[in-house]
């Protein structure tokens, strides 16, 4: 049970609270206790300001730093920089998951906001201080009943809600409100300063979050282990121009009494049929009409890890329809007959398949015994009769026999080339080409035809291009590529792997791209609430110590929600010297023998009201 004391609403009898300043002499009075717990105050808001932010700047930092990874360049040849294997300007690689940087990144918007409160008692020391000399010199500028209460709620550490109060009061009490006072207009701009400071790093965090990503990071490091990637000529082919007059030591073919043979004809069929894992042939540089010998790229080879610059041999395969220059003709059933020169001629109702290699484009002749020139030159005659192909019924280079099928005749120019290409994660980015001398051209011509190891592979080759070509230059092309993939394969017996020019080892792995202009904003914007806190102690230790600094702890304390209560309800508690501002409320010495209610008032409104405790002795 409560009785009413009629207390609170009014002043108690013989206060002074119209007044606005105490008669000095009470100032010189000398105090028995002032309030304690100022540098308490101080460092502990100090400390939750500083610490927190200084942290997580140190440790987003400081694992930037620790798992930062750069694209190396040392030993690097320019030109074998993978894409995507430079660092980016203005950007971070960390080898660390993006969701741990961003976590720990989130944490100082998260922090932020609650700085404000603590920002605010270190800013009260130097506030109060000036508050209270304005009462000592009854300036005109202290604040109204309302600014007072605004100004509480700032020191409170009301944030948003107190600025929106404030906000209301600067509009829309235009025409009402007295000129501010100087306590509010600082505790307002103090408050204005943290809170933008949130928001900077609100939108910093926020900023960082969306640009920061995952990507794959390309590194490059001087390759380990073998790089045998070049291809050379076998030493049997550097003593003599390889023709088949010539009777030094053997290159490419073995000449005896019953006939010719491949020299390593186990190399030459595994290349020819595509199942080296050694040596293969590639048409995949940046122009496909050129061949070349080259490594595999596929079956476990190291060679898929690493880019390299390599030497080589390549072959470029020209062709041009030749059945009307060399009258090709379907005159009877029984004779499909040809004639380009004496040296190449016939009847392809006879032979199905006639091809011959010449000393030169005029086809005059056809030994090339001692050895050809590079470009070499070829013809071939075929006819097929279980083809047909409706887009080339119409072309006058290719016939269509009595009995049917498809007939055709070819001249072609072979050139050879010594190759030099860069590989980069088994794209070919530079392919320079020179013409071979014409002992290499020789390597090549000679065995593809006494041995006809690759006839089958050409006529197969002939067979697609007639069915599926569009027109007779298209046929043309398709069995120019044909023809040089089957000679580079049987000329493969030739050559031998030689040490790359250059070579290095690529590696590939996640990181996160973290941008630099969003991480050091983020960073700015947490050591600004640190050099914040750092001024804002300063000046506090500055402002409560010395001179009326004893005072400033006092009215400091009071200067608060808690003060303003006391001062209310407590009556001459409140207005008595204490070690702490829980000393000016009776409940912290054990006699809590009131309570706070709301009454509603004669005139329609509500006051404060205190109750006393009713007891149960009589």
């Amino acid at each position: 049970m409560y009785r009413k004391l009629n207390r609170g609403g009014d002043p108690p009898h013989g206060s002074s609270r119209n007044t606005i300043t105490q008669p000095r002499s009470i100032m010189a009075r000398d105090t028995p206790q002032r309030m304690s717990g100022r540098l308490v105050d101080i460092w502990t808001a100090f400390t939750i300001v500083t610490v927190p932010m200084l942290a997580f700047s140190a440790v987003l930092l400081g694992l930037v730093y620790k798992y930062r990874v750069t694209h190396s360049t040392t030993g690097q040849l320019e030109r074998l920089r993978p894409p995507g294997a430079t660092d980016e300007d203005g950007v971070y690689y960390v080898n660390l998951s993006a969701t741990v940087l961003i976590f720990i990144s989130s944490w100082s918007s998260s922090v932020g906001p609650l700085l404000l409160g603590f920002l605010m008692t270190l800013a009260s020391y130097p506030l109060t201080r000036h508050y209270w000399r304005e009462i000592q010199d009854q300036r005109p500028t202290l604040p109204t009943p309302y600014q007072f209460a605004l100004s509480l709620k700032f020191l409170g550490g009301g944030g948003w809600g107190a600025l929106y109060s404030w906000m209301r009061y600067l509009v829309g009490w235009k025409h009402q409100r007295q000129i501010q006072s100087r306590l509010l207009t600082e505790s307002a701009f103090v408050t204005v300063i943290v809170t933008i400071l949130g928001i900077v790093v609100f939108l910093a965090d926020t900023w960082l979050h969306i640009t920061t990503s995952t990507v794959s990071f390309v590194n490059t490091s001087p390759a380990a282990g073998t790089t045998n990637y070049s291809l050379t000529l076998v030493p049997g082919c550097l003593t003599t121009n390889n023709s088949m007059a010539s009777r030094g030591t053997q290159c490419n073919l073995i000449q005896s009494s019953t006939g010719e043979f491949l020299f390593d004809p186990t190399q030459s069929l595994t290349v020819l049929n595509n199942v080296s894992d050694s040596i293969a042939v590639h048409s995949n540089g940046p122009d496909e009409r050129y061949t070349y010998l080259g490594i595999p790229q596929s079956g476990g080879s190291s060679v898929t890890s690493h880019d390299y610059t390599a030497t080589t041999f390549g072959m470029r395969t020209e062709c041009k329809p030749a059945s009307k220059a060399c009258n090709l003709n379907h005159n009877s059933g029984a004779s499909t007959p040809f004639r380009c020169t004496d040296a190449f001629a016939g009847d392809l109702e006879v032979d199905k398949w006639l091809e011959s290699y010449f000393s030169d484009s005029t086809m005059a002749s056809n030994d090339t015994s001692l050895g050809v020139k590079n470009p070499y030159h070829y013809a071939v005659a075929a006819e097929f009769q279980a083809a047909g192909n409706s887009k080339l019924s119409d072309s006058d280079e290719v016939i269509t026999p009595v009995h049917g099928g498809l007939a055709f005749l070819l001249s072609c120019s072979i050139w050879m080339f010594d190759v030099e290409y860069d590989s980069i994660n088994g794209t070919i980015t530079r392919f320079v080409t020179t013409p071979s001398n014409d002992s290499v051209a020789t390597i090549w011509q000679v065995p593809i035809w006494p041995t006809g190891v690759a006839a089958s592979n050409l006529q197969t080759a002939a067979l697609i291009a007639v069915s599926t070509a569009t027109s007779a230059q298209d046929l043309a092309d398709q069995y120019a590529v044909a023809y040089s993939k089957a000679a580079l394969g049987v000329g493969a017996q030739s050559v031998q792997l030689s040490p790359a020019v250059a070579a290095q080892e690529r590696s590939s792995l996640l990181v996160t791209r973290l941008p630099m202009a969003p991480l050091f904003c983020l960073l700015a914007a947490n050591l600004a609430f640190v050099v914040l806190g750092i001024v804002l102690t300063c000046v506090a230790l500055s402002t409560s110590s010395g001179g009326d600094g004893d005072v400033v702890r006092d009215v400091q304390a009071r200067l608060s929600t808690a003060g303003l209560v006391a001062d209310r309800f407590e009556r001459g508690r409140a207005a008595a010297p204490a070690a702490g501002i829980e000393d000016l409320f009776k409940e912290h010495g054990g006699q809590a023998d009131t309570v706070v209610a709301i009454e509603r008032t004669a005139a329609g409104g509500f006051a404060y009201r205190e109750w006393s405790k009713i007891t149960d002795h009589i």
